[in-house]
């Protein structure tokens, strides 16, 4: 299957960061939805049922930051890939080791080339038929 197929969900509550980012993987052959913070991607992930993969920050306004986002995907769909990103790597480490994979860290400030690696390294290219859509 072909990336486009992919569809990500982009989390981020930085509009530029949010908008570079979307926009790097749209050019690298992706499908890509934002979202402004958890509560919104919980929202756009009840409306787009084939997001196949999740990038989010953790330090979000609203009352779900990235670390509420993955345990609520987790309870939904436990083996969506998630790769998160922080400027306080060290503890965010720490704080995602309870999650299993697939999961990614990712120390802000990043490039889109690590970005498309740590994607790599989560999906296959079959990655639609193995996290196949809610009926």
């Amino acid at each position: 299957m072909s990336q486009k197929q992919l569809q990500i969900l982009c989390v981020e509550d930085d509009d530029l960061i949010r908008q570079v980012t979307a926009e790097g993987l749209r050019d690298a052959g992706y499908d890509v939805l934002e979202a402004r913070d958890g509560d919104d991607a919980i929202e756009q992930m009840r409306h787009a049922p084939n997001i196949g993969l999740v990038f989010t920050d953790v330090q979000m306004p609203g009352h779900l930051d990235g670390v509420g986002l993955v345990e609520k995907i987790r309870q939904d769909n436990p083996r969506m890939p998630v790769i998160v990103t922080s400027g306080n790597g060290y503890q965010m480490k720490e704080r995602l080791q309870r999650f299993k994979s697939p999961l990614a860290f990712l120390s802000k400030p990043y490039t889109l080339s690590k970005v498309l690696e740590k994607l790599k390294e989560l999906i296959s290219p079959d990655a639609c038929e193995q996290h196949p859509t809610k009926s």
